[in-house]
């Protein structure tokens, strides 16, 4: 016991603690962290009621998890990169355009989804979200075709608009 705490480490623990908080992060049981660096689980829970041994199994959880959600944040991003790739890609099918373009709106931003009865757009609805899955390829296609003439509609009546605006003037 005096060799161990000669012993001490970083952050105030011996080096058996330490291989024991290592331990205690990949196992799921105080028991089984014990037993895989050779000590009684009595001894490990006595680690565990000290401060010093607290405050780095408190900072290791808290390190782990930034590791984790900053991994989660580039694996986010990359995926985020190729569902954009394909929605913007020409040479993408439609449908596979506009699937792309529904993942991507509804599960890969911080907008709050919209509940699966309600419509896709506006109050009546183009069509509802929870209808989507039944439609084939071929429907997807027409769709996609259909907005985007509804768009061009849209910049012309919005330019004539425009134009008669500014001839008023």
């Amino acid at each position: 016991m005096r060799q161990m705490a000669a012993d001490s480490g970083k952050d105030g623990l011996t080096t058996i603690q330490e291989r024991f908080l290592v331990a205690l992060l990949q196992h799921a049981k105080i028991k089984d962290a014990a037993a895989s660096v050779h000590i009684a689980e009595r001894t490990a829970r006595s680690y565990m009621s000290l401060p010093a041994f607290k405050a780095a199994y408190d900072q290791a959880k808290q390190d782990l998890l930034s590791e984790a959600m900053e991994r989660i944040q580039i694996e986010t991003a990359k995926s985020v990169k190729v569902i954009a790739d394909m929605r913007d890609d020409p040479e993408c099918p439609h449908p596979t355009r506009l699937k792309a373009a529904h993942i991507f709106a509804a599960r890969l931003t911080d907008v709050k989804p919209v509940q699966s009865d309600q419509p896709l757009q506006g109050d009546a609805g183009l069509i509802e979200r929870n209808l989507l899955p039944y439609l084939t390829n071929e429907e997807l296609t027409q769709l996609d075709q259909l907005m985007h003439m509804a768009k061009a509609r849209k910049q012309e009546a919005d330019a004539k608009a425009e134009a008669t605006q500014v001839a008023r003037q």
